[in-house]
């Protein structure tokens, strides 16, 4: 979701979270956290920005992942440690990247 860009413009927001979840279901990751409760730049709770808004965004992010979820191929060759799973279905850890 949008929480590394919340000091931004929803809109702005919105679309690097757009990119992130996009990148993130392409490379293959079957577990994605869809957060979209905080609110961004000029919004406030209950004044313009409510459920129904958070509902919208992390639907509009769930559609994003299922578009652009692409499945790992059954032919690789990397096993994922316990480790190394963690770290990948960290999207926090992705948005320093």
């Amino acid at each position: 979701g949008p929480n590394p860009w919340q000091k931004e413009q929803p809109t702005k927001a919105m679309e690097k979270a757009h990119d992130l979840i996009r990148l993130a279901a392409a490379a293959g990751f079957a577990k994605i956290h869809l957060d979209a409760s905080m609110p961004l730049a000029g919004e406030t709770y209950g004044k313009n920005f409510d459920d129904h808004g958070i509902a919208e965004r992390q639907a509009d992010l769930a559609a994003i992942a299922e578009e652009s979820w692409t499945a790992p191929s059954p032919n690789a060759t990397w096993k994922p440690s316990r480790k190394s799973t963690a770290v990948r279905n960290c999207l926090s850890c992705m948005c320093r990247v």
